[in-house]
This record gives C-alpha cells, structure tokens and sequence, in this order.
C-alpha cells in the first residue's frame, strides 16, 4: 500500500504539471490547439505501447462500445473546461472547485444507478457545496462568472468517473484510455482546423510534454489502483489540492486568499465523509 500510495501522490504532482503547463500555453496559443496537444501526444506513446507489448488487436476489444464512447466524451468535455478555466482563473481555484465531483458522483450515484443515500451522504453534499460557494462566493465583491466553468466540468469528470466505473469490471483499462485518447485527438483535430497558431519550437516542446506527462499520470494511477483498494487510495489524490497551491504560488504568484483556503478544506472533508459514507 505504501507504494501504491505514493504513486498517487506523485501521479498528482504530473498530472497538476501538466495543468500548469497548459495554464502557460494558454497565454499564447488556443484552448483547443492545446487540448489538441494533450491528446495527440498521449495517443503516441500508448500506441507505441500497444505495438511493443503485442496488444494492439486486443487493446481494442471492448464489451460495452457505446459506454466507451459516452465517457470519452465526457473526459474530453472536462479537458475543455478545465483548460478553458485555466486561461482566466487560479490554479488552486479550478482544482478546488472540480474537486467537489465526489459530492456530484454521490448524488448521481442515487439518481442513475439507485444507489442509497445515507445522512452522511447528505452531511458530505451539503459540506461539499459549502466549500465550493467559499471559493466562488456568488453575490459578493469577489464573485467571477468564469468561476462556474469548473463547477462544469466538475458534472463531467463525475459523469466520466461513473462511466468508469461500468467499464472497470468488463474492459482492461488500457482499453478505456485508449478509447479516450483516440476520440479526443480526432474531435479535437476537427476543432483545431478552425483556430490554429503555429508553435515556435519551446511550444511544440511544451505540447509534446503536455501529452507525455498527461500519459504517464494516467499509467501511474491505473498502477496504483492494481495495487490497492480504491477506496484505501481515495485519501491520497487530495494531494492534488496541495499540489495545486504550491504550484500556483511558485509558477504564477497566486496566492489563495483565506476563504479560498477554508473551501479547500471543507471540500476534503466533505470527499473523506463520502469516503468514509462509502465504506
């Protein structure tokens, strides 16, 4: 467990790499030139992958097309937003807020798959809303719109992470990061046809890093979880909040305010009481 654990842990600091060098991207280049990148350069290290294990044939089997096909369209819809909010919004502020998707997957958790809900449960929503209206502080002085932008994209990575969850149990997961990546990278190549600006070489480096890093996060998780329980590593991707914060002060000088602070930690506790609800 301890390793597992820290491949968590460090599959955060890659994956909050990744956002900052998109966030940096987003100062010279189009959203969706960058999400482009993403995928595209994660497509060709897991292709290569495929090719050199001999998996290339199977990695394509799957037992439900339709499912795959609805997820990658949710992770790529999260890409968007996430990357979108970056340009204009804190670090710190966009992964706090997408970080109350625990408290969404809980709720439609009832509403699609009839799952029950618990008073915990409803202690963790109400937490979990709490925190986030700290960061985004509707009518006061410090409100932005651009602010509800990861409270979407917070409904589709809880829309992907239950789509993932009907496709952990009949696909190898391989599989559904394929899937992914090849539907992203053939949206995105249409999208990128209407707004494209050439990169200067330290662009296509950061683009090739970007899908690279993006690749290598997401290998380490798959790790991770074939080492431990899901719900033993659940605590350790908060790491990604403290992640966030870091870089955010050292790359960009975004210093969270206090209340910004405080919905950081409601919003873990009301994740650790979904958590602890689920067990």
């Amino acid at each position: 467990m301890p390793i597992a654990g820290a491949l968590i842990v460090l599959s955060c600091a890659i994956w909050m790499t990744m956002d900052s060098i998109a966030k940096h991207l987003g100062r010279d280049y189009p959203v969706g030139q960058i999400v482009w990148a993403r995928y595209a350069c994660s497509l060709v290290p897991m292709l290569a992958y495929a090719v050199a294990t001999g998996r290339m044939r199977s990695m394509w089997v799957t037992r439900r097309p339709g499912v795959q096909l609805a997820r990658a369209l949710f992770v790529l819809m999260s890409t968007y937003l996430v990357f979108g909010a970056l340009k204009i919004i804190a670090l710190a502020q966009v992964t706090s807020i997408i970080f109350i998707s625990p408290i969404i997957v809980a709720v439609l958790a009832v509403l699609l798959l009839g799952e029950a809900m618990t008073p915990r449960r409803w202690l963790a929503v109400v937490l979990g809303f709490g925190g986030a209206l700290l960061i985004i502080r509707p009518g006061f002085a410090g409100f932005q719109w651009a602010l509800l932008i990861p409270v979407v994209a917070a409904v589709t990575r809880a829309l992907y992470v239950l789509t993932t969850r009907a496709l952990g149990k009949v696909d190898d997961p391989f599989t559904t990061l394929l899937y992914s990546a090849v539907f992203g990278s053939a949206v995105s190549s249409l999208v990128i046809v209407f707004d494209w600006r050439t990169p200067d070489p330290w662009g296509w480096s950061l683009m090739a890093l970007l899908g690279l890093l993006g690749a290598i996060s997401h290998f380490m998780m798959i790790r991770a979880y074939a080492l431990a329980p899901s719900s033993t590593l659940a605590p350790f991707t908060y790491a990604e909040l403290v992640w966030s914060v870091l870089f955010g002060i050292v790359l960009f000088g975004e210093v969270p305010d206090w209340l910004t602070i405080a919905g950081v930690v409601v919003i873990i506790a009301s994740g650790l009481t979904v958590l602890r609800a689920s067990r």
